[in-house]
């Protein structure tokens, strides 16, 4: 249903943005954070 279409748009959304960050940066390491566990968020 609507649901999983909406998961799945944020999903694609995060893996597009860890692609980005690897084309535009090919040589740092992508560190993830999250907002429950870091911080300096």
């Amino acid at each position: 249903g609507k649901l999983k279409l909406i998961l799945s748009g944020f999903h694609e959304a995060a893996l597009m943005a860890q692609a980005a960050h690897k084309y535009v940066y090919p040589d740092k390491k992508l560190i993830f954070q999250y907002t429950t566990s870091s911080s300096s968020l």
